[in-house]
């Protein structure tokens, strides 16, 4: 019994519930279901099938019944089903581009389209186009990888179609190459076309749109003249699983003649679930890529992990260090202003207080009747003083 649950369940929840059933002649076959849509598809025995279902919650309920004896015949007591799981097409590719893997690579392919009034692309067309959009022109380093090309054109375009790939020559070593600086290997009959030295011919090189038929005609690119027009142009970025992968090995010679845009990204993750008990968990929208059911089939996965250089570390915490001093000095001088302002409030609070206070005492002194005299001279009197002393009081009355 094997259950497996990833991601966060929500509305949107999809169930994946898979049979294995052997017929009366022991022929295993194990049937995929969704809860929305029924039957999705049957696997027989030995064979493989891939299926795409992307959704935020998935879980997959393994419940095949117990053998019998009789039941298990050679090679078919062991069943391994491979499920690959990564974040959706949304978070890893821009739009307009669709995600493909092969081997541990993963890559975003989209199609241009010439622009009125141009017909079509010549190669130099078709590399600026990609570039403009930060995109190369298709790099394969495997027979899948061009085979999923072939097929990414025959969906969309149909056969009879021819696309310009990103093999360029190198003059300095007289050899073909990548136009991310990559080197040139050849691999099955695909690249038997291609033929060293390059120096003494201009052509560049196309494949066919049409669904390979593993014949050796139609796995053959193309050697064409660079000026000569394709309907369209497909061009691709690499998803890195992390900013220290890169493509395989550069030679010395080569000199990258357009440089790559890689588009990197940490959240990308592939994982191989087998029939064992199973649960993680990832918080981006997970999507089964490929289901597989093989016998005797292996999984290995590598995982690449790169360490700082030392002086990069100290460096980090010398700065570290140097903001966490300037932070504290700040600090302190802002606490001083601070103290500062605060004395100075205090003594005008207290020289207002004082203020206060006078004017309290002023007003207190002033509300109080004035003091009047009771022994002033009388009229008589003045008029005494003044006929004795000359001392005219009518004019001195102000004094």
């Amino acid at each position: 019994i094997a259950y497996i649950e990833i991601g966060t369940p929500k509305i949107a929840d999809v169930d994946i519930n898979m049979e294995l059933e052997f017929d009366s002649n022991n022929n295993g076959s194990l049937d995929v279901q969704e809860s929305k849509n029924g039957n999705v598809d049957q696997y027989r025995n030995g064979s493989s099938h891939m299926t795409i279902i992307n959704t935020v919650y998935f879980e997959i309920r393994w419940n095949p019944e117990a053998l019998q004896h009789s039941e298990v015949s050679r090679d078919q007591d062991n069943c391994y089903i491979d499920i690959k799981v990564s974040t959706s097409n949304n978070d890893v590719c821009p739009d307009q581009h669709a995600l493909y893997t092969w081997e541990d690579q993963h890559w975003c392919y989209t199609i241009y389209w010439p622009v009125p009034p141009a017909q079509g692309f010549t190669f130099e067309d078709a590399s600026h186009v990609c570039e403009s959009h930060g995109d190369v022109l298709p790099i394969m380093y495997s027979e899948e990888a061009t085979q999923k090309l072939a097929d990414l054109a025959y969906y969309h375009l149909g056969r009879g179609q021819y696309f310009w790939i990103g093999l360029v020559c190198n003059e300095d070593c007289d050899t073909w190459q990548w136009q991310d600086g990559s080197s040139f290997t050849a691999f099955d009959q695909y690249s038997d076309a291609v033929s060293n030295p390059c120096s003494g011919s201009k052509n560049r090189y196309a494949q066919s749109a049409d669904r390979v038929t593993g014949t050796a005609e139609t796995k053959q690119w193309y050697s064409v003249d660079p000026d000569h027009q394709f309907n369209f142009a497909v061009c691709g970025r690499r998803v890195l699983n992390s900013r220290t992968d890169y493509a395989p090995s550069v030679s010395p010679c080569v000199r990258s003649i357009t440089e790559l845009n890689l588009w990197t990204t940490d959240s990308i993750i592939d994982t191989t679930l087998s029939t064992d008990s199973i649960t993680d968990s990832t918080g981006a929208s997970p999507s089964i890529e490929s289901t597989t059911l093989s016998i005797g089939s292996t999984t290995e996965s590598n995982n690449q992990n790169s360490d700082l250089p030392l002086w990069l570390i100290i460096s980090i915490i010398i700065g570290i260090i140097f903001i966490l001093v300037c932070c504290l000095g700040i600090i302190l001088m802002v606490r001083r202003q601070i103290l500062s302002l605060r004395a100075k409030v205090v003594e005008e609070q207290i020289e207002n207080n004082k203020e206060i206070t006078r004017m309290q005492v002023t007003t207190k002194l002033n509300q109080q009747p004035y003091s009047h005299y009771s022994d002033l001279p009388g009229r008589i009197e003045w008029e005494i003083e003044r006929t004795l002393v000359s001392i005219d009081y009518n004019q001195k009355i102000g004094e």
